[in-house]
């Protein structure tokens, strides 16, 4: 029995959408708007003194202000102007690849200079986009794990709605794990005891959903029916599984006052 699988155009009224590209920027403006929401409703919590208070408004002093300082709390600018360079890099990635990987066909026919950049070589572009783009944030550095930890349930939400436009049985599956999986996620924020430790477990989460939702495909398998797209999604949860495991550890022995290097005894 094969899973339904959308349409290749989606109708609405005398327009028509291509599925992938569609599903694409809803996904991306859902995320988008989600994560910023979010981050405006911790940064009024953590700046005030009660629901109602008079100072509801003001910056609270457990909050640092410096940008150096680390903050729990994500700024709501920074989770913006993060996801804005992202999106933008990816797209203009995607189609720069795109062109150098065939530069006569778009000379030869410049309509292709609007269609949607799709395949391995666009992924790679669209990787390295957004790379450059976000790159000049780095500098803020310390406060990337709690923008991350904002960011993470809203992306895999909207990566949900991206998956709607495979063209594959994968499409429903992978949809369903990755909402499922930010339901997880939200319930389980609460539990976090350091920043980035939300986003290490939403990495961890939509690996498994990956891992499950591509047995949906037939696909080249390396071994035992296991394809090269589930071993990187695997690979992925197990890096940030043990990033969590490895910062929980050393954030352990901190609290305990244990050294974190070799003891030298004095004779």
């Amino acid at each position: 029995m094969s899973l339904p699988v959308l349409p290749d155009v989606i109708r609405l009224g005398p327009l028509a959408f291509p599925t992938g590209p569609l599903a694409t920027v809803v996904g991306t403006v859902v995320a988008y708007v989600l994560a910023v929401k979010l981050a405006e409703r911790a940064d009024l919590r953590a700046g005030s003194t009660g629901p109602d208070g008079p100072d509801a408004f003001a910056p609270s002093p457990t909050v640092p202000q410096s940008p150096q300082a680390p903050s729990p709390v994500a700024d709501a600018a920074l989770v913006d102007r993060l996801f804005t360079r992202v999106a933008i890099g990816l797209l203009l990635g995607a189609k720069a690849a795109d062109i150098l990987r065939s530069p006569l066909s778009f000379i030869n026919n410049p309509r292709l200079l609007i269609a949607w950049p799709g395949g391995p070589t666009a992924a790679i572009g669209a990787v390295i986009g957004a790379l450059l783009l976000a790159g000049p944030l780095a500098r803020r550095w310390r406060e990337i794990p709690a923008v991350l930890d904002v960011v993470a349930t809203p992306l895999l939400l909207g990566l949900g709605v991206v998956a709607l436009g495979l063209r594959d049985a994968r499409a429903l599956p992978l949809a369903a794990g990755l909402v499922l999986a930010a339901a997880v996620l939200a319930g389980l924020r609460p539990l976090a005891s350091f920043p980035g430790h939300t986003a290490l477990g939403g990495v961890v989460l939509a690996s498994l959903v990956a891992v499950g939702a591509d047995f949906s495909r037939p696909a080249a398998v390396l071994f035992g029916g296991i394809s090269r797209f589930q071993v990187m999604a695997a690979v992925a949860g197990l890096l940030a599984y043990g990033a969590a495991v490895a910062i929980e550890r050393a954030r352990g022995r901190v609290g305990r006052g244990e050294p974190q290097g070799p003891v030298v005894k004095e004779s």
